[in-house]
């Protein structure tokens, strides 16, 4: 079973949030399934004055990149997630002016097409009926997910829309065990 994974954006009256992705960030490279060849410019990123200063484990943000800590990525490699970008972002505390530079900017490679049109509710752009422009409450099709000897991947990009990213629950099992903190795991069909 897969999960659609994301930040928690209700969270953010603990936790830091981030509104508006960093300047020299190109958001688009970031959600295409491919991966970077060239490594990025190391962005910084700001909460947003009104909230807390506190991080979570994965970043609250509302243009939706993973961008998680050590404690995050060590669970994700140790579960074998092989098919992630990890790249070097700042974090600056808008009280302090303090900087993190311990947690990574997530490129998930890969794009699965599994979406269960016939069982899915989304918009289309006017000008490309083929491409959707909002998803929600969908199914996926796993049997279109491919194998690779026995294993299956553990996250991946919905190649109907990459702006989601699909994780397998054994990385839903494994943040909830860790306690790692500013993820959500919501499935599929109830995602809206």
């Amino acid at each position: 079973m897969y999960f659609v994974w994301s930040s928690d954006a209700e969270l953010s009256d603990s936790y830091m949030y981030v509104s508006k992705a960093p300047n020299g960030l190109n958001y688009t490279a970031w959600v295409t399934g491919e991966a970077l060849v060239k490594e990025p410019p190391v962005a910084t990123l700001i909460g947003d004055t009104d909230s807390p200063t506190k991080l979570s484990d994965m970043i609250l943000t509302q243009f939706e990149l993973p961008i998680l800590s050590p404690r995050a990525v060590s669970v994700l490699e140790k579960l074998g997630a092989d098919n992630i970008q990890y790249f070097p972002i700042t974090i600056k505390n808008w009280q302090t002016g303090d900087l993190e530079k311990s947690y990574r900017i997530a490129n998930i490679v890969g794009l699965v097409n599994c979406l269960d049109k016939k069982h899915a509710t989304f918009n289309t752009f006017p000008e490309d009926e083929n491409k959707i422009s909002w998803l929600q409450q969908y199914r996926i099709l796993e049997d279109k997910i491919p194998v690779k000897g026995r294993k299956t991947p553990l996250v991946f990009r919905l190649g109907e829309f990459p702006f989601h990213v699909l994780a397998h629950k054994s990385v839903k099992t494994a943040f909830e065990k860790e306690r790692i903190t500013g993820s959500q795991f919501i499935a599929p069909e109830e995602f809206a």
